[in-house]
Protein backbone atom coordinates (compact mmCIF):
# COMPACT_ATOMS: atom_id res chain seq x y z
CA UNK A 1 0.00 0.00 0.00
CA UNK A 2 1.53 3.51 -1.21
CA UNK A 3 1.13 6.65 0.80
CA UNK A 4 -1.26 7.76 -1.23
CA UNK A 5 -3.77 5.11 -0.71
CA UNK A 6 -3.66 5.83 2.94
CA UNK A 7 -5.34 7.93 4.85
CA UNK A 8 -2.87 10.08 5.42
CA UNK A 9 -2.03 10.41 2.09
CA UNK A 10 -5.47 11.51 0.44
CA UNK A 11 -7.14 13.64 3.46
CA UNK A 12 -6.97 17.17 2.57
CA UNK A 13 -4.51 19.29 4.81
CA UNK A 14 -7.33 21.21 7.06
CA UNK A 15 -6.90 20.14 10.52
CA UNK A 16 -10.31 19.24 12.71
CA UNK A 17 -12.06 21.81 14.81
CA UNK A 18 -9.59 23.61 17.15
CA UNK A 19 -9.79 22.42 20.95
CA UNK A 20 -8.70 25.92 22.04
CA UNK A 21 -12.08 27.34 24.27
CA UNK A 22 -13.72 24.64 24.36
CA UNK A 23 -14.54 22.91 27.90
CA UNK A 24 -12.16 20.21 29.40
CA UNK A 25 -14.56 17.87 31.49
CA UNK A 26 -12.77 15.29 34.22
CA UNK A 27 -13.84 12.58 36.17
CA UNK A 28 -13.32 12.81 40.09
CA UNK A 29 -13.91 10.60 43.05
CA UNK A 30 -10.98 11.71 45.66
CA UNK A 31 -9.13 8.65 44.98
CA UNK A 32 -5.53 9.28 43.87
CA UNK A 33 -5.93 8.59 40.15
CA UNK A 34 -8.41 11.23 39.53
CA UNK A 35 -6.38 13.78 41.65
CA UNK A 36 -3.56 12.81 38.74
CA UNK A 37 -6.39 13.46 36.27
CA UNK A 38 -7.66 16.99 37.72
CA UNK A 39 -3.95 18.31 37.81
CA UNK A 40 -3.36 16.98 34.17
CA UNK A 41 -6.60 18.52 32.93
CA UNK A 42 -6.11 21.16 34.91
CA UNK A 43 -3.00 22.14 33.34
CA UNK A 44 -4.20 21.76 29.90
CA UNK A 45 -7.39 23.44 29.97
CA UNK A 46 -4.60 26.75 30.88
CA UNK A 47 -2.94 25.83 27.83
CA UNK A 48 -5.99 25.31 26.11
CA UNK A 49 -7.37 28.59 27.22
CA UNK A 50 -10.25 26.75 28.12
CA UNK A 51 -12.91 26.01 31.36
CA UNK A 52 -12.59 22.77 33.17
CA UNK A 53 -15.74 21.10 34.64
CA UNK A 54 -15.15 18.47 37.33
CA UNK A 55 -17.44 15.99 37.45
CA UNK A 56 -18.64 13.45 40.46
CA UNK A 57 -21.32 10.84 39.94
CA UNK A 58 -22.60 9.37 43.24
CA UNK A 59 -23.66 6.08 41.65
CA UNK A 60 -25.48 3.80 44.18
CA UNK A 61 -27.28 1.60 41.99
CA UNK A 62 -29.26 -0.08 44.74
CA UNK A 63 -30.21 2.62 46.66
CA UNK A 64 -33.74 2.29 45.17
CA UNK A 65 -33.81 -1.38 47.19
CA UNK A 66 -33.43 0.17 50.66
CA UNK A 67 -34.64 3.46 50.14
CA UNK A 68 -37.21 4.26 47.76
CA UNK A 69 -37.13 7.65 46.16
CA UNK A 70 -36.69 8.90 49.93
CA UNK A 71 -36.27 12.50 49.62
CA UNK A 72 -34.11 13.40 52.63
CA UNK A 73 -31.27 10.29 51.41
CA UNK A 74 -31.21 11.41 48.08
CA UNK A 75 -30.41 15.20 49.47
CA UNK A 76 -28.11 13.58 51.48
CA UNK A 77 -25.99 12.02 48.39
CA UNK A 78 -26.52 15.00 46.49
CA UNK A 79 -24.81 16.99 49.09
CA UNK A 80 -21.56 14.31 49.44
CA UNK A 81 -21.66 14.58 45.40
CA UNK A 82 -21.57 18.29 45.57
CA UNK A 83 -19.15 18.78 48.44
CA UNK A 84 -16.49 16.23 46.66
CA UNK A 85 -17.14 17.56 42.96
CA UNK A 86 -16.13 21.14 45.19
CA UNK A 87 -12.98 19.38 46.54
CA UNK A 88 -12.05 18.64 42.89
CA UNK A 89 -13.06 21.73 42.00
CA UNK A 90 -10.05 23.47 44.99
CA UNK A 91 -7.23 21.43 43.41
CA UNK A 92 -7.84 22.35 39.92
CA UNK A 93 -7.44 25.76 41.14
CA UNK A 94 -4.44 25.18 43.00
CA UNK A 95 -2.53 23.26 39.96
CA UNK A 96 -3.88 26.39 37.20
CA UNK A 97 -5.06 29.43 39.26
CA UNK A 98 -6.42 31.39 35.98
CA UNK A 99 -8.57 28.84 34.46
CA UNK A 100 -12.41 29.15 35.21
CA UNK A 101 -13.35 25.85 37.25
CA UNK A 102 -16.72 24.91 37.52
CA UNK A 103 -18.10 21.80 39.51
CA UNK A 104 -20.57 19.26 39.22
CA UNK A 105 -22.09 16.98 41.82
CA UNK A 106 -24.63 14.68 40.19
CA UNK A 107 -26.38 10.88 41.38
CA UNK A 108 -26.17 8.44 38.42
CA UNK A 109 -23.03 6.35 37.06
CA UNK A 110 -19.84 8.31 36.34
CA UNK A 111 -19.16 7.21 32.93
CA UNK A 112 -22.68 8.26 31.44
CA UNK A 113 -22.29 11.12 32.81
CA UNK A 114 -19.27 11.92 31.64
CA UNK A 115 -20.04 10.97 27.82
CA UNK A 116 -23.10 12.61 28.26
CA UNK A 117 -20.67 16.31 28.37
CA UNK A 118 -18.66 14.44 25.67
CA UNK A 119 -20.86 16.18 23.36
CA UNK A 120 -20.17 19.57 23.87
CA UNK A 121 -16.37 19.09 25.14
CA UNK A 122 -13.10 19.36 23.80
CA UNK A 123 -11.59 16.74 25.69
CA UNK A 124 -12.87 14.17 28.36
CA UNK A 125 -9.60 13.35 31.08
CA UNK A 126 -10.09 10.20 33.21
CA UNK A 127 -7.95 8.67 36.28
CA UNK A 128 -6.60 5.47 35.84
CA UNK A 129 -4.74 3.08 38.69
CA UNK A 130 -1.94 1.72 38.51
CA UNK A 131 -1.97 -2.13 38.57
CA UNK A 132 -0.15 -5.50 38.54
CA UNK A 133 0.55 -6.83 35.59
CA UNK A 134 -1.96 -9.28 36.07
CA UNK A 135 -4.74 -6.21 36.82
CA UNK A 136 -3.68 -4.44 34.36
CA UNK A 137 -5.07 -6.80 31.46
CA UNK A 138 -8.55 -5.03 31.68
CA UNK A 139 -8.89 -1.54 32.20
CA UNK A 140 -11.24 -0.20 34.83
CA UNK A 141 -14.74 0.21 33.58
CA UNK A 142 -15.24 4.12 33.57
CA UNK A 143 -12.28 4.73 32.13
CA UNK A 144 -13.01 1.84 29.40
CA UNK A 145 -17.06 3.03 28.93
CA UNK A 146 -15.73 6.48 28.19
CA UNK A 147 -13.39 5.75 25.68
CA UNK A 148 -15.78 3.51 23.58
CA UNK A 149 -18.35 6.06 23.37
CA UNK A 150 -17.33 9.35 23.98
CA UNK A 151 -17.87 11.68 21.24
CA UNK A 152 -14.88 13.74 21.61
CA UNK A 153 -10.76 12.73 22.64
CA UNK A 154 -10.25 10.59 25.68
CA UNK A 155 -7.20 10.88 28.18
CA UNK A 156 -6.26 8.43 30.27
CA UNK A 157 -3.89 9.15 33.42
CA UNK A 158 -2.87 7.20 35.33
CA UNK A 159 -1.79 7.32 38.60
CA UNK A 160 1.45 8.87 39.57
CA UNK A 161 2.40 9.53 35.19
CA UNK A 162 0.62 12.75 34.67
CA UNK A 163 3.84 14.16 33.41
CA UNK A 164 6.21 17.36 34.29
CA UNK A 165 4.59 20.52 36.17
CA UNK A 166 6.79 22.89 34.53
CA UNK A 167 7.26 24.46 30.88
CA UNK A 168 9.41 20.85 29.62
CA UNK A 169 6.89 18.82 28.81
CA UNK A 170 8.22 16.17 26.33
CA UNK A 171 6.97 16.01 22.78
CA UNK A 172 3.82 14.80 21.64
CA UNK A 173 3.97 11.25 20.18
CA UNK A 174 2.18 9.83 17.84
CA UNK A 175 1.32 6.56 15.96
CA UNK A 176 0.77 6.29 12.25
CA UNK A 177 -0.61 3.58 10.44
CA UNK A 178 -2.08 5.39 7.46
CA UNK A 179 -5.62 4.18 8.46
CA UNK A 180 -8.36 7.09 8.66
CA UNK A 181 -8.21 6.88 13.09
CA UNK A 182 -4.51 7.85 13.07
CA UNK A 183 -5.13 10.24 10.53
CA UNK A 184 -7.10 11.72 13.38
CA UNK A 185 -5.27 10.62 16.19
CA UNK A 186 -2.13 12.87 14.22
CA UNK A 187 -4.46 15.86 13.93
CA UNK A 188 -4.88 15.85 18.09
CA UNK A 189 -1.32 15.59 18.52
CA UNK A 190 -0.64 18.46 16.28
CA UNK A 191 -3.19 20.78 18.66
CA UNK A 192 -1.80 19.67 22.03
CA UNK A 193 1.82 20.21 20.81
CA UNK A 194 0.96 23.46 19.57
CA UNK A 195 -0.68 24.83 22.49
CA UNK A 196 1.96 23.40 24.74
CA UNK A 197 4.85 24.60 22.67
CA UNK A 198 6.15 20.98 22.53
CA UNK A 199 7.50 19.05 18.99
CA UNK A 200 5.33 16.16 17.65
CA UNK A 201 6.76 12.64 17.32
CA UNK A 202 5.25 10.97 14.58
CA UNK A 203 6.42 7.15 14.65
CA UNK A 204 5.54 4.43 12.51
CA UNK A 205 6.70 0.92 13.10
CA UNK A 206 6.68 -1.87 10.96
CA UNK A 207 7.45 -5.37 10.74
CA UNK A 208 6.77 -8.63 9.18
CA UNK A 209 5.88 -11.80 10.11
CA UNK A 210 8.41 -14.36 10.81
CA UNK A 211 7.46 -16.51 12.95
CA UNK A 212 4.90 -18.29 10.69
CA UNK A 213 5.75 -21.40 9.21
CA UNK A 214 4.87 -20.86 5.57
CA UNK A 215 7.76 -17.93 5.80
CA UNK A 216 10.14 -20.97 5.94
CA UNK A 217 9.17 -21.52 2.07
CA UNK A 218 9.78 -17.87 0.48
CA UNK A 219 13.90 -18.25 0.87
CA UNK A 220 15.98 -14.60 2.06
CA UNK A 221 15.37 -12.97 -0.93
CA UNK A 222 11.42 -12.69 -0.77
CA UNK A 223 11.95 -12.08 3.01
CA UNK A 224 14.11 -9.34 2.67
CA UNK A 225 11.61 -8.14 0.25
CA UNK A 226 8.66 -8.22 2.63
CA UNK A 227 11.04 -6.42 4.79
CA UNK A 228 11.89 -3.78 2.42
CA UNK A 229 7.92 -3.56 1.61
CA UNK A 230 7.32 -2.66 5.18
CA UNK A 231 9.71 -0.38 6.27
CA UNK A 232 9.62 1.48 2.80
CA UNK A 233 5.44 1.74 3.69
CA UNK A 234 5.99 3.28 6.97
CA UNK A 235 8.30 5.38 5.88
CA UNK A 236 5.85 6.72 3.17
CA UNK A 237 3.12 7.16 5.97
CA UNK A 238 5.47 8.86 8.13
CA UNK A 239 6.42 11.17 5.39
CA UNK A 240 2.84 11.80 5.09
CA UNK A 241 2.20 12.48 7.92
CA UNK A 242 4.83 14.95 8.59
CA UNK A 243 3.78 16.72 5.75
CA UNK A 244 0.15 17.20 7.08
CA UNK A 245 1.20 18.51 10.70
CA UNK A 246 3.49 21.13 8.47
CA UNK A 247 1.04 22.40 6.61
CA UNK A 248 -1.76 22.50 9.76
CA UNK A 249 0.45 23.65 11.93
CA UNK A 250 3.66 25.45 10.85
CA UNK A 251 4.49 27.00 13.79
CA UNK A 252 5.46 23.22 15.51
CA UNK A 253 8.37 21.30 14.97
CA UNK A 254 8.32 17.56 13.74
CA UNK A 255 10.34 15.01 14.35
CA UNK A 256 10.17 11.32 12.50
CA UNK A 257 10.90 8.02 13.62
CA UNK A 258 10.21 4.78 11.36
CA UNK A 259 11.31 2.08 13.80
CA UNK A 260 10.98 -1.80 13.39
CA UNK A 261 8.38 -3.40 15.78
CA UNK A 262 5.62 -4.42 17.30
CA UNK A 263 3.47 -0.84 17.33
CA UNK A 264 2.18 -1.00 20.86
CA UNK A 265 5.89 -1.98 22.06
CA UNK A 266 7.71 1.03 20.24
CA UNK A 267 4.72 3.35 21.42
CA UNK A 268 5.07 2.85 25.17
CA UNK A 269 9.09 2.56 24.56
CA UNK A 270 8.58 5.97 23.11
CA UNK A 271 6.37 7.08 26.54
CA UNK A 272 8.76 7.09 28.67
CA UNK A 273 10.36 10.66 27.29
CA UNK A 274 7.10 12.07 26.21
CA UNK A 275 4.83 14.31 27.62
CA UNK A 276 1.69 12.36 25.71
CA UNK A 277 1.08 9.63 23.91
CA UNK A 278 -1.91 9.86 20.97
CA UNK A 279 -3.45 6.90 19.53
CA UNK A 280 -6.54 6.44 17.18
CA UNK A 281 -9.04 4.11 17.67
CA UNK A 282 -11.00 1.91 15.34
CA UNK A 283 -11.50 -1.02 16.80
CA UNK A 284 -14.59 -2.96 16.79
CA UNK A 285 -16.38 -6.28 18.33
CA UNK A 286 -17.17 -8.22 21.41
CA UNK A 287 -13.92 -8.15 23.28
CA UNK A 288 -11.97 -5.29 24.98
CA UNK A 289 -9.16 -5.08 22.78
CA UNK A 290 -11.09 -5.45 19.62
CA UNK A 291 -13.52 -2.99 20.35
CA UNK A 292 -10.30 0.06 21.25
CA UNK A 293 -8.09 -2.04 19.02
CA UNK A 294 -5.29 -3.57 20.38
CA UNK A 295 -3.16 -1.52 19.79
CA UNK A 296 -4.80 1.14 21.57
CA UNK A 297 -5.48 -1.20 24.46
CA UNK A 298 -1.94 -2.27 24.80
CA UNK A 299 -0.14 1.27 24.79
CA UNK A 300 -3.05 2.37 27.67
CA UNK A 301 -2.25 -0.77 29.87
CA UNK A 302 1.80 -0.35 29.65
CA UNK A 303 2.36 3.77 28.84
CA UNK A 304 4.53 5.88 31.27
CA UNK A 305 2.48 9.18 30.14
CA UNK A 306 -0.83 10.00 29.66
CA UNK A 307 -2.52 8.62 26.67
CA UNK A 308 -5.12 10.61 24.51
CA UNK A 309 -7.09 7.68 22.51
CA UNK A 310 -9.11 9.43 19.43
CA UNK A 311 -11.86 7.21 17.68
CA UNK A 312 -12.84 7.87 14.00
CA UNK A 313 -15.79 9.90 13.80
CA UNK A 314 -15.73 11.12 17.47
CA UNK A 315 -14.30 14.48 17.01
Amino acid sequence: MSALETGLGTAPATPRESLAGREVVVGFDGGEPSRAAVRWAAREAARLGSALTIVYAANVPAMTAWAPGTPDVLEGLGDVSRRVAAEGAALAREVAPGVTVHSQGLIGGAAGELIGRSGEAGLVVVGRRRRSALASAALGSVSFAVILHARCPVVVVHEGNEGPVGPTTGPVVVGVDGSRSAQAALDLAAQMASARGAAVSVVAAWSVATSEPWTEALGPAASQAARDDARRTAEQVASAAEERVRSTRPGVDVTVHVVRGRADTVLAEASRSAGLVVVGSRGHGGFAGMMLGSVGHSVLRRASSPVAVVRWGAW
